[in-house]
């Protein structure tokens, strides 16, 4: 498989993989967004993305989500990849690049912002907040008989207009592992978590990007992201420790870190 960017990336086992920056991914107008993988047709899928309210920031290479006007990029082409891979019965890895706008002052559900949102498929988030303090970034997924935050980092560890780059790995013996810009995260309790992810395949559509699902209604308005996301990454394994900072390195100066 094949990627269309950074030859810095880590492109083995690849699924999907976003990058606002390059043009093959987005043109700079217009609402659809592709992944630079050339998986595509085994997983039924064309994976084109719908975008829906965030603007494009050239300069970054980003798009910036406003959650008052509840922005969000529908993965309308990575659905079965989703819900093949992230189910909690293979390997993974998930990956972002972004920055926030706004601390959750709360650790409730209802002000706990998304990155991430598998909700259609299965019930795995990457989000602040929602159990941890809203200056942490984490997984948070319904998995071992109830919902549970495994990756996660310190509080304290996210700040405003900042860029960070997250990424999560599972493994079906060994469960989590998460990292913050190349660091590995100490476990916070839940890591060792395995078994199956709760499924959402009833669900509203999704998956999507800057919010749980596409509604204002009951808590949801509280979940929309406010800040940029410049890349998201899928990959059919829990990448290494090496290949994780790898990744991180491939980026770093783009972001000023």
């Amino acid at each position: 498989m094949g990627v269309n960017y950074s030859p810095k990336l880590v492109t083995k086992d690849i699924l999907w993989h976003l990058d606002f920056a390059n043009k093959k991914c987005y043109s700079g107008s217009g609402n659809d967004t592709y992944s630079l993988t050339r998986t595509p047709r085994s997983q039924g899928s064309t994976l084109n993305q719908t975008i829906d309210g965030p603007e494009y920031d050239a300069e970054n290479g980003c798009f910036d989500f406003i959650q008052a006007n509840y922005d969000n990029i529908k993965l309308n082409g990575i659905r079965t990849i989703v819900d093949d891979n992230c189910s909690g019965s293979s390997n993974f890895t998930f990956n972002a690049w972004f920055t926030t706008d706004i601390i959750p002052a709360s650790t409730s559900h209802t002000v706990s912002p998304m990155i991430f949102s598998g909700v259609s498929c299965c019930a795995f988030y990457v989000l602040l907040g929602d159990g941890q303090e809203g200056s942490q970034v984490s997984v948070r997924a319904y998995q071992g008989g109830g919902w549970k935050n495994m990756g996660v980092s310190a509080e304290g560890s996210i700040i405003t207009g900042t860029w960070y780059n997250y990424s999560v790995t599972y493994n079906t013996s060994s469960g989590w592992k998460g990292y913050l810009n190349g660091i590995a995260l100490a476990d916070d309790g839940n890591d060792t978590q395995t078994g199956t992810i709760l499924n959402n395949s009833s669900g509203p559509d999704g998956p999507f990007i800057g919010c749980q699902v596409d509604s204002t209604g009951s808590y949801y308005p509280g979940r929309f992201w406010d800040g940029k996301i410049a890349i998201t990454s899928l990959y059919s394994r829990d990448l290494t420790a090496a290949e994780i900072k790898q990744n991180f390195e491939a980026y770093r100066n783009r972001f000023g870190i």
